[in-house]
Protein backbone atom coordinates (compact mmCIF):
# COMPACT_ATOMS: atom_id res chain seq x y z
CA UNK A 1 0.00 0.00 0.00
CA UNK A 2 1.04 3.26 -1.35
CA UNK A 3 1.86 5.73 1.73
CA UNK A 4 0.37 9.43 1.77
CA UNK A 5 4.11 10.93 0.74
CA UNK A 6 3.93 8.49 -2.26
CA UNK A 7 0.87 9.68 -3.70
CA UNK A 8 0.91 13.06 -2.79
CA UNK A 9 4.07 13.35 -4.89
CA UNK A 10 3.10 11.47 -8.20
CA UNK A 11 1.74 12.75 -11.37
CA UNK A 12 -1.21 14.88 -10.08
CA UNK A 13 1.88 17.05 -8.21
CA UNK A 14 3.17 18.13 -11.45
CA UNK A 15 -0.48 19.34 -12.61
CA UNK A 16 -0.89 20.74 -9.26
CA UNK A 17 2.40 22.57 -9.22
CA UNK A 18 2.97 23.45 -13.23
CA UNK A 19 3.04 26.74 -11.90
CA UNK A 20 6.06 26.78 -10.20
CA UNK A 21 8.21 27.34 -13.22
CA UNK A 22 12.14 27.57 -13.85
CA UNK A 23 12.12 31.05 -14.08
CA UNK A 24 11.11 31.30 -10.35
CA UNK A 25 13.96 28.34 -9.49
CA UNK A 26 16.58 30.55 -11.07
CA UNK A 27 15.73 33.27 -8.74
CA UNK A 28 15.63 31.65 -6.18
CA UNK A 29 18.65 29.85 -6.28
CA UNK A 30 20.40 33.24 -7.10
CA UNK A 31 19.66 34.62 -3.40
CA UNK A 32 20.31 31.51 -1.88
CA UNK A 33 23.33 31.35 -3.53
CA UNK A 34 24.11 34.51 -2.68
CA UNK A 35 23.07 33.70 0.90
CA UNK A 36 24.94 30.89 1.26
CA UNK A 37 28.09 32.75 -0.19
CA UNK A 38 28.72 29.41 -2.18
CA UNK A 39 31.72 29.19 -4.78
CA UNK A 40 31.25 28.22 -7.88
CA UNK A 41 31.81 24.66 -8.70
CA UNK A 42 31.22 23.07 -5.22
CA UNK A 43 29.22 19.99 -5.16
CA UNK A 44 26.06 20.38 -4.17
CA UNK A 45 23.22 17.65 -2.75
CA UNK A 46 19.17 18.83 -4.10
CA UNK A 47 17.84 17.08 -1.00
CA UNK A 48 14.34 15.98 -2.51
CA UNK A 49 14.58 17.52 -5.63
CA UNK A 50 11.41 16.45 -7.25
CA UNK A 51 11.13 17.40 -11.07
CA UNK A 52 14.65 19.23 -10.58
CA UNK A 53 14.05 22.57 -11.48
CA UNK A 54 16.51 24.14 -8.44
CA UNK A 55 18.92 21.75 -9.76
CA UNK A 56 18.87 22.66 -12.99
CA UNK A 57 19.52 26.21 -11.48
CA UNK A 58 22.15 25.30 -9.42
CA UNK A 59 23.64 23.76 -12.57
CA UNK A 60 23.39 26.33 -14.31
CA UNK A 61 25.30 28.47 -12.12
CA UNK A 62 28.23 26.18 -12.66
CA UNK A 63 27.27 23.87 -9.22
CA UNK A 64 28.08 19.78 -9.47
CA UNK A 65 24.50 18.71 -8.98
CA UNK A 66 23.24 15.92 -7.49
CA UNK A 67 19.37 15.62 -6.62
CA UNK A 68 17.75 12.62 -4.46
CA UNK A 69 13.78 12.27 -4.39
CA UNK A 70 12.07 9.15 -3.10
CA UNK A 71 9.10 9.84 -5.87
CA UNK A 72 9.76 7.37 -9.28
CA UNK A 73 7.54 10.21 -11.21
CA UNK A 74 9.35 13.26 -10.39
CA UNK A 75 12.73 12.14 -10.68
CA UNK A 76 11.63 10.89 -14.38
CA UNK A 77 10.31 14.08 -15.13
CA UNK A 78 13.60 15.59 -13.86
CA UNK A 79 15.82 12.88 -15.83
CA UNK A 80 13.28 14.12 -19.49
CA UNK A 81 13.76 17.82 -18.27
CA UNK A 82 17.78 17.21 -18.15
CA UNK A 83 18.56 15.73 -21.55
CA UNK A 84 22.33 16.29 -21.56
CA UNK A 85 22.54 13.98 -17.89
CA UNK A 86 24.32 17.58 -15.97
CA UNK A 87 22.98 16.63 -13.35
CA UNK A 88 23.08 12.97 -10.90
CA UNK A 89 19.62 11.90 -10.43
CA UNK A 90 19.34 9.05 -7.42
CA UNK A 91 16.58 7.58 -5.59
CA UNK A 92 16.58 7.63 -2.30
CA UNK A 93 14.37 8.64 1.08
CA UNK A 94 15.73 11.77 2.56
CA UNK A 95 15.50 10.31 6.17
CA UNK A 96 18.37 7.90 4.98
CA UNK A 97 20.14 9.80 2.46
CA UNK A 98 21.74 6.62 -0.20
CA UNK A 99 24.99 8.94 -0.78
CA UNK A 100 27.91 9.21 1.87
CA UNK A 101 29.36 12.96 -0.16
CA UNK A 102 31.20 14.69 0.75
CA UNK A 103 28.92 17.92 -0.35
CA UNK A 104 29.82 21.42 -0.13
CA UNK A 105 26.09 22.06 0.60
CA UNK A 106 22.50 20.44 1.14
CA UNK A 107 19.86 22.27 0.31
CA UNK A 108 15.58 21.48 0.56
CA UNK A 109 13.86 23.84 -1.17
CA UNK A 110 10.05 24.23 -1.72
CA UNK A 111 8.48 21.24 0.00
CA UNK A 112 9.46 18.01 1.75
CA UNK A 113 10.95 19.23 5.02
CA UNK A 114 9.01 18.91 8.24
CA UNK A 115 6.65 16.09 7.20
CA UNK A 116 8.51 13.88 9.33
CA UNK A 117 8.64 13.67 13.12
CA UNK A 118 9.82 11.03 15.84
CA UNK A 119 10.32 7.44 14.70
CA UNK A 120 9.47 5.07 16.92
CA UNK A 121 11.46 3.90 19.26
CA UNK A 122 13.61 6.82 18.66
CA UNK A 123 14.36 9.78 17.22
CA UNK A 124 14.27 10.88 13.19
CA UNK A 125 18.32 12.46 12.99
CA UNK A 126 16.24 15.56 11.74
CA UNK A 127 14.39 16.03 15.10
CA UNK A 128 15.25 17.00 18.07
CA UNK A 129 13.56 15.16 20.98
Amino acid sequence: MERWYERSFGRDYLLVYKHRDFQRAQAEVHEMVRWLSLKPGVEVLDLCCGMGRHSMALADAGYQVTGVDLSDVLLAEARRLDPAGRMKWVKGDMRRIPLSGPFDAVVNLFTSFGYFTVRRGGTSRFCRK
